[in-house]
């Protein structure tokens, strides 16, 4: 939740996610939570800045788009 809350609030300069080969299922916790926009439109954009293989994971960077 607060991942969530803070891209909300316009509060986060990057988002960095991780990627590994390893499946979760419907049980695992959401990356991000507290976001429901209605629409496409209104939901968070991201411009992706940088991916990065570490071993098996591969780190995703993203950048807010205002």
């Amino acid at each position: 939740m607060l991942t969530g809350s803070l891209i909300k609030k316009g509060l986060v300069d990057e988002l960095l996610v991780y990627i590994s080969p390893k499946l979760l299922g419907d049980q695992a916790r959401p990356m991000v939570a507290n976001i429901c926009p209605e629409s496409l439109e209104l939901s968070p954009s991201l411009k992706l800045a940088e991916i990065v293989q570490i071993g098996t994971d591969i780190r995703l960077r993203f950048l807010p788009i205002s």
